[in-house]
């Protein structure tokens, strides 16, 4: 019994604790100072204050007719106490076309990557999308209007609707018709309904099948710029020729 109490208790002592660091965490990120660029931010947090959900608020968005991209004279560092790790890049991307970037490690390959994410505060030179300065897009336009597929696909613990359309910004039809060109939709609906299934709890995905919900939610949101981080090295064959189709 009495090897049985330590055990109890300190199995309580090591919860404790950890519960003690997510709250310090959580004090940390209060902390964190808000990202340069964007311009609505204020307005945001006093609508979030008021008890308002995100996608309810009314922006101003400027997306991109085209998706042509101009670099000029581009020059990007982590920190300012840091060198320049990209050095007077100057790229022109035409509209609709195909772009891969090859590099050994190393040579900033995912640092160029970033950049038209909005990742970077320092750096010189201009980054143009249809011919508008990024620094006067602001970062909530840019990034909601980018497609990004990373190379670990990014799923949320909620049902597979929400997951495909978090917006909610689509009607089921449309989501049900990505989910049938990725060839998801018959093992969904084998479980239930697609606003019922909850990722990792009614179902269980390979990492395949993960990309290939990724993959969905790009299709159904249709962005002129998608940006694809080596997405299809982390899977299987049969899957990456049903990616490339």
């Amino acid at each position: 019994i009495l090897v049985e109490k330590i055990n109890y208790s300190l199995l309580k002592y090591s919860e404790t604790e950890s519960q003690f660091l997510s709250f310090e965490r959580c004090q940390a990120f209060t902390k964190i100072q808000p990202e340069k660029g964007y311009k609505n931010l204020e307005r945001v947090r006093k609508a979030l204050q008021g008890g308002k959900e995100k996608r309810e608020i009314s922006l101003r968005k400027i997306e991109p007719d085209e998706g042509k991209i101009d670099m000029e004279g581009l020059f990007i560092k982590y920190r300012k106490d840091l060198d320049y790790v990209l050095k007077n890049i100057t790229i022109s991307i035409p509209a609709r076309a195909k772009v891969g970037i090859i590099g050994r490690t190393g040579a900033g390959k995912s640092t160029l990557f970033n950049s038209l994410c909005g990742a970077f505060d320092e750096y010189e030179g201009n980054i143009r999308i249809d011919g508008k300065e990024y620094r006067e897009l602001g970062l909530e336009n840019v990034r909601s209007n980018l497609t990004l597929i990373s190379q670990s696909p990014i799923l949320f613990e909620d049902n597979i609707l929400y997951n495909i359309d978090p917006s909610q910004s689509h009607t089921l039809e449309e989501v049900r018709g990505v989910l049938r060109k990725v060839d998801l939709l018959e093992k969904i609906e084998e479980v239930g309904a697609i606003d019922e299934v909850v990722v990792g709890n009614d179902i269980s995905f390979s990492q395949g099948e993960k990309q290939l919900l990724s993959f969905a939610r790009a299709v159904l949101n249709r962005k002129k710029l998608v940006l694809m981080d080596e997405a299809t090295s982390s899977i299987d064959s049969e899957t990456e020729l049903l990616l490339q189709r």
